[in-house]
């Protein structure tokens, strides 16, 4: 934890006290980006191997730090036996504290979510439908973010409604 903090309070002096250039985030206009991470789910473990993250973005910089978008992201089970996927589709509101190249930032993100699981001794696929919410904190270094987030999955009829945690690496345009 002190480790954690350490790395925060780095950032946050760092971003500060870097030079005084416009940050990306503060520009007017349209804004997207692609992502790539890694997730496993919190708690109960309940498979055995981490998922891979695919995302992309797209929405509206207001200029002012505030961006609001939506965005589509695939999470895949990595491993010998990758049978589990999901893919959110969410609204999503990111806002950056500094006008800097290096700010860090806060993000929201609720939606839909689709989960289908292959049980591969029956040969069948099942399907699940369900919502998410996805609070996020990271830092912008110019065009690149990297992020730490906790997603909420709630799936119906389901009583394995866990959360993931895990990081991602943007890069932004």
């Amino acid at each position: 934890m002190k480790k954690l903090l350490f790395v925060v309070l780095a950032i946050v002096c760092f971003s500060t006290f870097s030079a005084n250039a416009d940050s990306y985030s503060y520009k007017k206009g349209y804004r997207g980006n692609v992502g790539l991470g890694l997730s496993n789910f919190s708690g109960e473990k309940i498979f055995e191997e981490d998922f891979f993250v695919l995302e992309t973005n797209h929405g509206y910089s207001f200029g002012n730090g505030l961006y609001a978008g939506a965005g589509i992201t695939v999470f895949s089970k990595t491993g010998i036996n990758a049978n589990y996927g999901m893919v959110p589709i969410y609204a999503e509101c990111k806002y950056n504290f500094l006008n800097k190249l290096v700010s860090p930032f806060v993000d929201a993100r609720i939606g839909l979510n689709v989960a289908t699981y292959e049980d591969t001794e029956t040969n069948t696929v099942t399907g699940k439908t369900g919502f998410m919410a996805s609070p996020m904190v990271g830092v912008d270094i110019w065009r690149f973010s990297l992020a730490f987030f906790y997603q909420f999955n709630s799936f119906k009829n389901s009583s394995s409604n866990r959360g993931l945690l895990g990081v991602r690496l943007y890069f932004n345009w």
